[in-house]
């Protein structure tokens, strides 16, 4: 702090949404704006480049450095290269001052948006960026993007593994760097099937004193029957209590599904015996979620839940590429 206190007091947060070395933050200078740079990697190539930067640098220099002794500055494209020195002054963080010229001017790389990094059928990605009149180019080859890669349109379909990479341009210069983001196909997990399965779930009943959700099925329920949807009304007591719910998720269509389990106290989703939620622990009502790669078909799940003091709640949602976020339907909820 003794060292390093001008880059942290009386400073704005980041105008990047990542870099590849730390962290910046700034403040506004007579003329211009000044970045601090935190360096947490010492890089290897002894520079650093800043993507984006579209203002012209005046001066580079250690914060630590009492003479202020100016590195070399260039420009690469759309980045600024430092120039630094030899060694790491300081290994947890080394701060460079970076003056720039006039009003901050930086452009992001692109965000890659999906609603999934995997898919088992098809998943459409959309590219975006907040900066006016730019084109966003984009490659999906695991090359970088250039002057003569595809201008993005509208969103693209995906249909197998691949790495996309985008890149912001204006007048067929690159303004930005590059952003990447794998995506891969999975198998999903196989439908059961079931035999004159009936509509609803089962749920058994319990009463403990507990902090985390406990291994139901060493407990012996109080009371067991069936439900048309998740419901804490066949409970006994107000407090200290737990549930288990059973059935089978209906599943409309091969693809990937994000469950959503809100709470107060604890839960936890399973699907296909595996846990897909994890929302356990003493807490108000708060909300996790999971997701998980399922085929067309019937899809065994569990939710466990329990109450200690206070107050209780306890819904369970559904996402996937073609369904947006809803309550699990009646419909789709069957026992046997």
């Amino acid at each position: 702090m003794k060292a390093n206190g001008e880059a942290i007091y009386k400073t704005k947060a980041s105008p990047f949404h990542s870099l590849d070395f730390g962290k910046c933050t700034r403040k506004e200078i007579s003329g211009g704006v000044r970045l601090y740079l935190h360096i947490f990697d010492w890089p290897e190539t002894g520079s650093i480049l800043v993507h984006g930067v579209l203002n012209e640098p005046v001066n580079a220099y250690l914060l630590e450095d009492e003479k202020q002794t100016s590195l070399m500055i260039s420009r690469t494209e759309d980045a600024l290269v430092i120039k630094l020195p030899p060694q790491m002054p300081d290994t947890n963080n080394t701060v460079v001052v970076l003056d720039l010229k006039g009003k901050l001017d930086i452009t992001d790389p692109p965000q890659i948006l999906s609603d999934f990094d995997f898919f088992v059928d098809t998943l459409q990605v959309r590219l975006h960026s907040e900066r006016e009149n730019v084109q966003i180019l984009y490659t999906t080859d695991q090359s970088s993007p250039d002057s003569k890669s595809q201008v993005y349109t509208r969103p693209i379909m995906i249909r197998k593994s691949i790495m996309v990479a985008a890149r912001c341009y204006r007048d067929g210069k690159p303004v930005s760097g590059v952003s990447t983001r794998i995506i891969r196909k999975i198998e999903g997990n196989p439908a059961t099937k079931l035999v004159n399965p009936l509509q609803g779930i089962t749920y058994r009943y319990y009463e403990g004193n507990w902090d985390s959700i406990p291994d139901f099925n060493t407990l012996k329920p109080l009371k067991e029957g069936t439900l048309d949807n998740f419901s804490l009304a066949p409970k006994i007591a107000k407090e200290f209590y737990g549930f288990s719910f059973k059935g089978y998720f209906l599943i409309p269509s091969d693809d990937m599904y994000a469950f959503f389990v809100s709470s107060d106290d604890g839960s936890s989703l399973w699907v296909d015996n595996k846990k897909v939620v994890n929302n356990d622990g003493l807490h108000a009502m708060q909300e996790a979620e999971g997701a998980v790669g399922l085929k067309k078909g019937y899809h065994e799940f569990r939710v466990d839940y329990f109450n200690k003091t206070g107050d209780e709640g306890l819904t369970v949602s559904i996402r996937s590429n073609k369904i947006k976020k809803e309550l699990i339907s009646v419909k789709t909820l069957f026992h046997q």
